[in-house]
């Protein structure tokens, strides 16, 4: 995790690691010794005389052989998110290869991550097809009523001229000299 690195020096970074850590349950991409190759420490360097700060923070970065406790100090702490929610008793992130890693999480973040993303597009994938289907099922229902109606439904212009004549002679006839004997009794057509 690229991010990881950046830990100790942007807050949006801090922020959104811890965050992850503490709602997932884990610590580091891979595990707990993770932070063991990253200076994210910077909470040791404020400890010191602001005077020494810097000469502490070139220690810290560099090679600390020569200064073994520099080293564990370094190199045997994760941040507090990586304390386990299930710790009876206070959490211990520093000193862990001393104390052990009971109160923590050991297991690292990158492959429940990946679990989650998994499980996430598994999710979208079914809520997709789930769509997909309904809209198939409408548009086959759509057509279908469609073509119902054009089998139902006939235009004016498909019927016989003979049986439009017909028709009209039939019903319209009578209503129509009916209109012609009511209108001329003095109006002009």
């Amino acid at each position: 995790m690229e991010i990881m690195h950046d830990y100790g020096n942007k807050q949006s970074a801090k922020s959104i690691v811890d965050n992850v850590q503490w709602f997932i349950q884990c610590c580091g991409a891979a595990g707990y010794k993770d932070w063991y190759e990253i200076n994210w420490g910077n909470f040791i360097v404020d400890l010191f005389h602001p005077k020494k700060k810097k000469a502490i923070e070139q220690l810290l970065i560099s090679d600390t052989d020569d200064y073994p406790d520099l080293a564990a100090m370094r190199n045997d702490a994760v941040p507090f998110s990586c304390c386990a929610e299930v710790a009876s008793s206070g959490c211990i992130h520093q000193n862990i290869e001393q104390f052990g890693t009971y109160t923590i999480n050991s297991q690292g973040c990158g492959h429940q991550l990946d679990l989650i993303n998994c499980t996430v597009l598994v999710m979208e994938l079914i809520i997709y097809t789930i769509g997909l289907v309904i809209e198939v099922m409408m548009l086959y229902y759509l057509f279908k009523s469609h073509h119902t109606l054009d089998k139902n439904y006939v235009r004016y212009e498909k019927i016989p001229t003979t049986i439009r004549l017909k028709k009209f002679h039939s019903t319209e006839k009578k209503e129509f000299s009916k209109f012609l004997n009511d209108n001329s009794s003095g109006a002009e057509i």
